[in-house]
């Protein structure tokens, strides 16, 4: 078995040419990355070898580009060669970041498999089985990815919000703490921490830190989610509407931010915009593919 860091990249430079060329039109992260990596795959610079000082925040909230090419991207480099863990990495992100969270899996599993100190792969994973509250398997990745890779921000992220889903608030907020300290102007991180605060009762804490959030990346639903909410429960209805109004336009599936606003139109005497949107709610909530 070939590891990604003992073989060449690429068989030759027509092959990296391709590959390079639907991969940049396919990906468009928001993150700053040295211009000697444009012409690699995105996951080929999450390996240790190759990342530098690169932070990848995988929020779907992120996504701008094509998820149908970029899927094809990743699998003409599995087809070019089969054993290319880097490949499966890549292919495992796309997936997750569009719900193909089965999918997600698989492709991570089996980059572990060919590379087993992929950190990135197992933060993937991690965060799938977060999705299909698999909790315990969450954090078994996340903690491993960390053990391999301490200075990434993403484990610890994914970490953190797997913590807050089952009520470890204090762990919650010291993961994202640390992920903020590898990287400040990590928006995903800031926005876990709210959430995590605002589990804990700690709403203008989390009123700060979703809005720092928000400053870092304006398109990011679930801060605006708990901002909402941290409005609602502190009597800012007016506040509270606005936000889950953002949230829901970021996001027209978010059923909790359907339920934030109707409670804050509720508060105010809307009451018929606080039923018509406890009704999409249920309806979204009745229609929710079901994985795993």
């Amino acid at each position: 078995m070939r590891l990604a860091s003992e073989r060449p990249l690429y068989k030759d430079e027509r092959e990296h040419h391709l590959l390079s060329c639907l991969v940049r039109r396919a990906f468009n992260p928001k993150c700053e990355w040295d211009r000697k990596n444009q012409g690699r795959l995105l996951a080929l610079a999450m390996l240790p070898e190759e990342k530098g000082s690169l932070q990848f925040d995988v929020d779907p909230s992120l996504w701008e580009g094509d998820s149908t090419e970029a899927i094809q991207a990743s699998t003409l480099a599995i087809e070019t060669d089969s054993e290319d863990a880097t490949a499966y990495g890549m292919r495992s992100m796309v997936f997750l970041v569009v719900d193909r969270l089965d999918e997600a899996i698989a492709d991570a599993t089996r980059a572990i498999e060919l590379y087993p100190r992929y950190a990135f792969a197992y933060c993937t994973r991690a965060k799938a089985y977060n999705l299909l509250e698999r909790y315990d398997e969450a954090i078994v990745d996340a903690t491993r990815a960390i053990e391999l890779e301490p200075q990434g921000a993403f484990a610890y992220c994914v970490r953190a919000n797997t913590y807050d889903c089952v009520g470890m608030c204090r762990a919650a907020v010291t993961d994202a703490t640390r992920a903020i300290e590898l990287n400040p102007e990590y928006a995903y991180a800031f926005a876990i921490r709210a959430d995590a605060r605002a589990t804990a009762g700690n709403y203008d804490e989390a009123i700060v830190d979703a809005t720092r959030a928000i400053e870092l990346n304006h398109k990011l639903h679930p801060a605006y989610g708990t901002r909402a909410e941290c409005n609602r429960l502190t009597g800012k209805y007016d506040e509270a509407i606005d936000d889950a109004t953002r949230a829901i336009e970021l996001h027209p599936k978010d059923t909790v931010s359907y339920s934030i606003r109707a409670d804050a139109l509720q508060m105010i005497g809307r009451l018929d915009g606080a039923t018509s949107d406890r009704q999409i709610a249920a309806l979204l909530l009745e229609h929710k593919p079901r994985q795993g």
